[in-house]
C-alpha cells in the first residue's frame, strides 16, 4: 500500500464531507507525488474497483452538473495501489 499520513487524509475528508471531484482525487495524488491518471481513475469505475460518482447539480441556471466520489474512494485508491 502507497502510504499517506492519516492526517493528510481526515482533513480530506472534513473538507469534501458532501464528496469529492475526480479534479480533486487527481490534485491529491499529485500533491503526495503518487502517480494516479483520470484515465486509471475512469478505467477502475468501469471494472467495478471503485463505485460510480454521484451527478450533482450546480446552483444557478444553466450550470450543468459535475460527478462525486465518496471521499472513501481515495483510501481504496491507495488499498489498490
Amino acid at each position: 500500500m502507497v502510504e499517506v499520513a492519516d492526517q493528510a487524509l481526515q482533513q480530506l475528508e472534513r473538507e469534501h464531507p458532501a464528496g469529492i471531484s475526480s479534479a480533486d482525487i487527481l490534485a491529491f495524488f499529485a500533491a503526495h507525488d503518487i502517480r494516479f491518471s483520470e484515465a486509471t481513475l475512469r478505467k477502475w469505475v468501469q471494472i467495478g474497483l471503485l463505485p460510480r460518482s454521484v451527478r450533482v447539480g450546480r446552483k444557478g441556471k444553466h450550470q450543468g452538473s459535475k460527478g462525486l466520489y465518496p471521499v472513501r474512494v481515495i483510501r481504496q485508491i491507495l488499498r489498490i495501489k
